[in-house]
């Protein structure tokens, strides 16, 4: 299966790359997406559902369209919480409807939360500086990862919210965690992508 996201997620105002055009930067950057999509997959579906869920998925024929029931999960949907109320998760594709935009995809947060953490400090004409936004505003790399991350914790509870409301029947092996103590019920699903962080931490 190809990569669900692509350079296309890192060029807007949300998690800006600067240079993402350098043919060297764009080379790196495609294999940090490949690596830490597969890596952030596996840990939030754990190994059996990210197998099937790879196996029975094309993006690279059609990146709206992936073989039922996996299609849920890429594009996501609306769902009644357990609350009584409706909500909506936009998939691993991250598509906005009303931007007809597919940027907002957790992945992202993930992919872009490593390469900050690996390339905090980029070099662009002379001199350094701690990222930069796509009107070359610095920013302060910490605060943008700690943002990144959180906003994918959110997204992470929301998708298991949606797991929980519509994905018992058709993916019986996932696993999620346990909301009443955020422990894992299974070792295989990544237990610190639902735990928010801060400034400090660095």
């Amino acid at each position: 299966m190809a990569s669900i996201i692509n350079i296309d997620y890192f060029k807007g105002t949300r998690y800006y790359i600067p240079n993402h055009l350098d043919t060297n930067i764009n080379t790196t950057l495609l294999e940090f997406i490949q690596r830490y999509e597969d890596e952030y997959l596996e840990l939030l579906l754990g190994y059996e559902l990210f197998r099937d869920f790879k196996a029975n998925t094309n993006v690279a024929n059609d990146p709206a369209v992936a073989n039922a029931p996996y299609d849920k999960l890429l594009k996501g949907g609306e769902f009644t919480a357990s609350c009584g109320g409706l909500k909506k998760w936009r998939g691993f594709l991250g598509y906005e409807q009303a931007t007809n935009d597919y940027t907002y995809s957790q992945i992202a947060n993930y992919v872009y939360y490593n390469w900050m953490h690996q390339h905090s400090s980029l070099v662009a004409g002379v001199g350094s500086y701690f990222g930069e936004t796509e009107k070359g505003v610095r920013t302060n790399p910490m605060r943008q990862m700690v943002k990144a991350w959180n906003e994918m914790v959110d997204l992470n509870f929301l998708f298991h919210e949606y797991m929980e409301a519509e994905g018992k029947t058709d993916f019986p092996t996932y696993r999620g965690f346990n909301s009443a103590s955020l422990s894992l019920c299974c070792k295989m699903t990544g237990h610190d992508l639902f735990i928010k962080q801060t400034t400090f931490r660095f």
